[in-house]
């Protein structure tokens, strides 16, 4: 607890009343005999946007951010009720927030938002959802998930490496990475463990398919501005499930998807905010329009198939189950057969 007219510079490292950038939204502030309440959080691993959308609820208004050479951020708030510091660590790993408001009840909600806004372990992803009148990307937990060459054929494994290299090169050979197989033979598992690997490099944002149609127009252009504010380091990458309608050659009702694609893969959009495309489809076969698999826009493309009947026998015997088969299998079905073992 202390008063505003004992101190003139709250922290050094934080916000200094004498170089208040707006000071017309704090006047009346300093010049009110109040006790103002202090709370600190650090260490935090929470959705940055919730806090902020918070905080201008509650009337504060973002007056400064500076952004450091690790990728950091640091975002003064200030307001009616007093004055809020955040500091964003690359990807919202770290996060700390500092408060100094004139108002319990204020302090009280924001803590509230603070604790609904944490996100308890798992791999950080970060999803586009439509927020009232705009595109934002907010934080979510994913279960961490390590790369099983087992699971696999020999084919995808080796591929798994050059993926891994095409999301953290500076200048990659391509923008673009295509996983293609039905159902059940390993995709959404294949790019978990690339999350939980590269988690703290890359930012990884899932997009629906149903707003790929908004790839590189004003909307999406803006939402991406907006989260590279607040995240600025390492490439973004787009995870795509169920694209085959972003794919397929060109035509009446897709004609922008693919124009999208194009500028995000191979054009000044996808290089200026260092794009990265990976789109999984559920066909076997797919006619991809001829423009996404030229050189320099598409990375690799790869087929995930049922596994063999010796290497799926093989992982039926890792994971304790004592059947087998004697066809080519999902790795779906064989993880299910082992779910089926440990019901009671």
């Amino acid at each position: 607890m202390m008063n505003w007219w004992d101190r003139t510079t709250i922290d050094s490292n934080c916000y200094d009343i004498e170089r208040l950038a707006v000071p017309m939204l704090f006047d009346h502030v300093l010049k009110t005999e109040g006790t103002v309440h202090e709370k600190s959080w650090v260490d935090l691993s929470f959705d940055d946007a919730q806090v902020r959308t918070c905080l201008e609820t509650l009337g504060f208004r973002r007056c400064s951010t500076q952004h450091t050479d690790d990728g950091s951020s640091n975002c003064d708030y200030v307001g009616a009720h007093g004055f809020v510091h955040l500091n964003l660590s690359p990807l919202n790993e770290n996060n700390s927030i500092r408060a100094y408001v004139l108002r319990e009840d204020v302090l009280a909600q924001l803590s509230e938002a603070v604790k609904a806004a944490r996100r308890e372990g798992g791999t950080r992803v970060f999803m586009l959802k439509q927020e009232r009148d705009e595109l934002r990307f907010s934080q979510n937990a994913l279960r961490e998930s390590t790369f099983e060459p087992g699971n696999y054929s020999e084919a995808v494994v080796k591929q798994y490496a050059f993926v891994r290299s095409v999301l953290a090169a500076k200048e990659p050979l391509g923008r673009l990475i295509l996983l293609n197989g039905e159902p059940g033979t390993g995709k959404s598992h294949f790019i978990r463990a690339l999350l939980t690997e590269l988690r703290k490099t890359v930012a990884f944002c899932a997009i629906p398919p149903s707003f790929v149609e908004e790839l590189t127009g004003p909307a999406l252009i803006g939402a991406v501005d907006n989260f590279r504010t607040w995240h600025s380091r390492g490439p973004f990458a787009a995870v795509i499930e169920d694209a085959d309608v972003c794919l397929v050659r060109r035509s009446s009702d897709n004609i922008s998807v693919i124009a999208g694609l194009l500028n995000m893969t191979d054009g000044l959009v996808g290089e200026i905010i260092d794009a990265r495309i990976i789109a999984t489809t559920n066909a076997k076969k797919l006619e991809i329009d001829p423009a996404l698999l030229r050189p320099g826009r598409l990375a690799v493309q790869i087929d995930f198939e049922k596994l063999d009947e010796a290497r799926a026998n093989a992982v039926l015997e890792r994971l304790g189950v004592k059947e087998r088969v004697s066809k080519p299998t999902t790795l779906a079905e064989l993880y299910a057969r082992a779910a089926e073992k440990e019901t009671p």
